[in-house]
């Protein structure tokens, strides 16, 4: 284990579309429209997000959606 490993902050439990956008390779408003058209699952999204707001988009249930594409 590398001493980075230690002393790097934890990821957030929020993300937003550029973290979803570089994980799949395209660009944050085709991830927009992924969402938009329900394709990621609308239970991802943080309440009080989109409509006009940026998305806010849960990480672990992002990361494990990433991970069963």
């Amino acid at each position: 284990m590398r001493i980075a490993d230690h002393v790097a902050p934890p990821p957030p439990a929020v993300v937003g579309t550029p973290y979803i956008a570089r994980k799949l390779g395209c660009t944050t408003e085709w991830v927009t429209e992924m969402i938009r058209t329900a394709e990621i699952p609308r239970h991802f999204i943080v309440p009080g997000t989109g409509n006009g707001k940026p998305w806010k988009l849960d990480r672990k249930k992002v990361d494990k959606w990433l991970k069963n594409r």
